[in-house]
Order: structure tokens, then sequence, then C-alpha cells
């Protein structure tokens, strides 16, 4: 509707049925706090609605070693087991320490779950320029990465092996309004400067990206998506987080996600390998076709132009009359009415009845707490 709410468990339910149709999402996360749900619960219902609503793997967090257990217990009962649920694990843990330079108990502890579990898990670290890191960027990156890396030594010191995923929300505090900065250039350059590290150190790289510091799918939230989630590929990151997030990560909407799924359609183009061949170079073809004459209607044509122009979805390439008499719709409304249809059609692939009613039982027996 565009107008701003508390989510409840349907919206992240709703949200991870979404994603699951989208081509080029990969992995989910729930992009609100299910506020409708017991105190305490949220993060376990939340997985709970993401779990029945999408096959692609889960990105969860948690109040601590009680949520992460019942979460662990959640999987497995999807997988086939324990032993299963360590060879094909079907869920990520995220986790942070506390900048400036704190680990607490509730970020480490549902780590230690999840490695006795063999869990993969992103424990990294968010400080702000000038709030909690120093106000330079250097300054702020070292104290990311020691936050990060004193992080993996805990882990792999008590399990040795532990499926740990580098990574860092570091960023800077805006000055005047005192946010957390999802837009900002500092956010990209820091980005940059922590998947060299990651490469460095060969470990799995999480960074956020794909979201803005907007408050609407504005012309503003186009320019930091499409920018963050170029520079990001480029820069090699493994798990891309945050996209479609709006109002430095306070706000989401279903236009902003598949905005961005457009977005990385089009850097995946971007990105792909030149295909130089005989083929490709098709000399026989300019041959065929000769000085002053069109290509259009020849077979080369028809045959490849689907591989190597690629076609937009929801970006408008029509001349203007055109447009004007399918409705003069700008880019949200075209997002808005492909997002309700999605909606309304995609239904994810159903968990076993049986599945679901220990799912159910492990969420309505799990006892709050650290």
């Amino acid at each position: 509707t565009g107008k701003r709410r508390n989510t409840t468990k349907k919206d992240v339910q709703d949200l991870a049925r979404f994603c699951d149709a989208l081509s080029n999402i990969d992995f989910v996360m729930s992009m609100g706090i299910a506020h409708d749900a017991p105190r305490g619960s949220e993060f376990v219902r939340q997985y709970e609605a993401m779990l029945c609503s999408t096959t692609k793997p889960v990105v969860v967090t948690g109040h601590g070693r009680k949520d992460m257990k019942t979460m662990v217990q959640m999987a497995a009962v999807v997988v086939g087991g324990v032993n299963e649920l360590r060879q094909h694990p079907p869920l990520v843990l995220y986790s942070e320490p506390f900048s400036p330079l704190t680990h607490t108990e509730m970020g480490v502890g549902k780590c230690l779950v999840c490695c006795e579990h063999g869990v993969p898990f992103i424990y990294i670290p968010s400080p702000m320029m000038g709030g909690t890191g120093p106000v330079t960027l250097a300054g702020n990156l070292t104290q990311a990465n020691a936050e990060c890396l004193s992080g993996l030594v805990i882990f792999q010191t008590k399990y040795p092996g532990a499926k740990f995923i580098y990574g860092g929300d570091a960023t800077g505090m805006d000055m005047r309004h005192a946010i957390f900065l999802y837009g900002g250039p500092e956010l990209y350059i820091l980005n940059a400067a922590l998947a060299d590290l990651a490469h460095f150190y060969h470990l799995p790289f999480f960074c956020i990206s794909g979201s803005s510091d907007s408050k609407v799918l504005d012309a503003q939230a186009g320019i930091e998506y499409a920018l963050s989630l170029y520079l990001a590929t480029l820069n090699g990151c493994n798990l891309i987080h945050d996209c479609g997030y709006l109002e430095s990560g306070k706000t989401s909407s279903f236009e902003s996600v598949l905005m961005s799924d457009e977005i990385i359609d089009m850097i995946k183009h971007l990105l792909k390998p030149l295909e130089i061949n005989e083929a490709t170079i098709a000399l026989d073809v300019i041959d065929e076709v000769g000085p002053g004459n069109v290509y259009l209607t020849h077979p080369h044509t028809l045959k490849n132009f689907r591989k190597d122009l690629w076609m937009p979805r929801f970006l408008d390439r029509a001349v203007f009359n055109i447009w004007e008499e399918q409705g003069a719709k700008d880019l949200r409304q075209r997002l808005n009415e492909e997002a309700k249809k999605i909606l309304t059609a995609h239904q994810a692939s159903p968990l076993p009845s049986g599945v679901v009613k220990e799912i159910t039982k492990l969420v309505q027996n799990h006892v709050p707490g650290s």
C-alpha cells in the first residue's frame, strides 16, 4: 500500500515466499521483526515462517543459545536428522560482536551452538565511523577486522574447523542525523577493503549491499541499490545481504526487493565473460549482409538475440506514445503491480505434513531466554 507499519509474522512469511519466486535471490533472511509474536520468541517464529515458505537457504538470527538450539532442531527435522544437518545445513546464523571491541554472551553463545552442530555462521562487526568506531576509514577498518578475527580465534580454539564467515557492516554515522549509513560511499569503501582482507585470509565474505537510506523507493534508492550491488559483486562478496532495505535498514518493501532482483540480473549480464569464437565474431554473417543492409531479418539475429541482448522486465524502453498508451506508469508502479501478481500466484513447494507438525511442536515448546 505504500503505508509504513510494523511487520508481522505473516509479512515475514510473505516476503520469504516472494523471494522464493525470484531467480536472482539465492538465500532468504527475515526483512522485519514479527512484532505480533510472543515477546522473546520472535526469531524462532520468523524462522518457522521462512522455513515453511521457501526452499532456498535461510539466514537466521536469535536472542541466544536457546533460540539457536531450537532452530537447529527445526532444520534437522527438515533435512532428516542431525547427521544430515551437519553434512547439508539449510540455514546459516547471523551474529555480531558489539562495537567497540566487545564479545557478548548472546553473540558468542549462539555461534558456539552452530559450531557444535556444524552449522555455518556469520560473525561480523558493525562499527560506525565517529560513533562506535574511529571516524577515519582506516581506523574503522582496523577495529572491524580486529573484532571479526578475535571472534574467529574464539570459535576455532573451541571447535577447530568451525564454519566461520568473515565480513562486516562497517560504515559511517551521519553526523547530522545520527543514522547508520546503509547507502553512503563509506559503506562501499569499507566493503571493498574488508573483501580484500577476506580474500587474503581465504575466508568467505558477507556484506551489506542493495540497501538505501531513502524512506521510499525513489531515485535515491535506485542510485544506492545499483552502485552498492555492482561494487559488492566486483569485490567478490560471497553473501550479499539487505537487498531491498529502505530507511537505513528500518523499512522493507516487496517492490524494493523486486527492483534489486532486476539490478542483480543486469549485473550478471554485465559480468558475463565476452565470448570470442568463430560463431560470435560472425564474419560469414557480416559478408552475407554486406554494406548498407540490415541484420534484423537474418537467421543469425533470431538465433542469438536473446542470449546477447539483456531484456529488462521492469525498466521501460518503449517510445513515449506507447508508454503513455500503457498508462504512463513509473518504475515503482510497475514493480508494485508485478509484486502483487507474484504474491497472488506463487506458492513455495510445501513441506510434508509430518515435518510441519514437528516444527510447530518445537516452536510451541520453545522457552525464550539466552
